[in-house]
């Protein structure tokens, strides 16, 4: 039957991309295990994407602890829980494994402070989608000093 045909054709295909995408998860753990980075996460500064196709935007993994009940300020805990990593993007908490396996460039915490001021700033593109350079605003040209 043609019904079962394109099933199966899909399935396939779904098959091979899951397949092609576990490659690509070995290589990159691989590529961080020779840079000397080794598989377990550690502080730092990277940039990397939060979307696929998206701007460059600051990343972190950072050492925190935590201080108050989540949704609880009142309940002090300062002192009763050990630090652990936690990773940003941007200022958005997310997995340290989203920050320290995706494939991003090391930059100092120097540079990422002057990024992370740069996006503090007004906001031309969305951190969050894809870069469209045909939707994109155009860049005004430099003005021209008076004397």
């Amino acid at each position: 039957m043609i019904t079962d045909r394109y099933t199966e054709m899909r399935r396939a295909r779904t098959r091979e991309q899951r397949a092609t995408t576990n490659e690509r998860q070995a290589a990159n753990v691989a590529s961080r295990s020779l840079n000397g980075m080794g598989m377990d996460p550690q502080p730092g500064f990277w940039l990397t994407t939060a979307v696929k196709g998206g701007p460059l935007v600051p990343s972190c993994i950072r050492w925190i602890e935590t201080t108050a009940e989540p949704g609880n300020p009142d309940n002090d805990m300062a002192g009763t829980r050990s630090p652990h990593l936690a990773g940003f993007i941007l200022h958005e908490a997310v997995s340290v494994e989203r920050v320290w396996f995706h494939n991003s460039r090391a930059i100092t915490e120097e540079e990422y402070h002057r990024w992370m001021a740069r996006w503090d700033g007004e906001l031309v593109l969305n951190p969050k989608r894809r870069v469209d350079l045909l939707t994109l605003p155009p860049i005004a040209p430099p003005r021209k000093k008076k004397e």
